[in-house]
């Protein structure tokens, strides 16, 4: 990555032009090393301001006119994706910021319903970006693809999601929906291991428990955003997603 590389040319730098004045090499290695350490934190500062300027911009153009048809919704959201994917130039500039990029853009491709799109985007997602890992699974899910699905969900579950209650509900939904009631049990019984305090969780065991089909009300509207029930228009635009870049930042 750049900024790494250049922050390593000044630290030697820096130790070298110790050493012409006449001093040991072992005395320019903390100068040295202070210069690297403080040159890389402006860098990537200055690169982050650069990225969250566009993800600022991307956002500002979803919030726009309330949408009220899938066209209108499509186009925000194909206008955010273009300015989003500006981001990309800086990708070499700056450790783990691609899979910050690919994860807010798989999500909006995945919120257009560009399946296809938004699936090598998603895999590419920072680990601990638990909604990229559940839309990942969820694409796995529509195509019925248990075990990739289930990794998928593990993933976000074991990363980002753990102390997500929406994360455990979606996997939980998805195996209940493919008639596997026990392992649906089990996940949710360990998202309550992990949130004991959550009654949104406790509420879907006992559903599960008594053979009810799972009512994902209680999770509205950030539900809608995954797809799997079909919601009124405007409130699939309720809760959109926020672009923040930073190692493991939740969004």
């Amino acid at each position: 990555m750049y900024n790494v590389a250049i922050s390593l040319a000044v630290m030697v730098v820096g130790t070298i032009l110790i050493t012409l004045f006449g001093y040991p090499i072992y005395a320019g290695i903390l100068p040295g090393l202070l210069l690297g350490v403080g040159s890389y934190i402006y860098l990537a500062r200055r690169i982050g301001a650069k990225v969250q300027a566009i993800a600022d911009e991307a956002q500002k153009a979803m919030q726009g006119a309330q949408p009220k048809t899938e066209k209108e919704r499509d186009a925000l959201l194909d206008k955010a994706i273009g300015i989003l994917s500006q981001a990309f130039q800086y990708e070499q500039w700056q450790y783990l910021l691609a899979p910050e990029i690919h994860g807010n853009v798989g999500i909006l491709k995945y919120m257009k319903k560009d399946y296809a799109g938004a699936q090598p985007h998603l895999e590419k997602s920072f680990a601990r970006n638990w909604m990229a890992k559940a839309m990942l699974g969820c694409i796995h899910y529509q195509a019925k693809a248990e075990e990739p699905m289930k990794a998928a969900f593990e993933a976000c579950v074991t990363e980002g999601g753990k102390k997500e209650s929406m994360a455990w509900a979606i996997y939980a939904w998805c195996l209940n929906s493919r008639d596997q009631k026990d392992t649906a049990l089990a996940v949710i019984g360990r998202g309550i291991v992990e949130n004991p305090d959550d009654d949104k969780l406790k509420k879907l065991q006992q559903q599960l428990a008594n053979g009810k089909r799972l009512k994902m009300n209680a999770y509205e509207p950030g539900w809608w955003q995954f797809g799997l029930e079909t919601p009124r228009i405007e409130m699939a635009m309720q809760n959109q997603q926020r672009f923040r870049f930073g190692r493991g930042r939740r969004r």
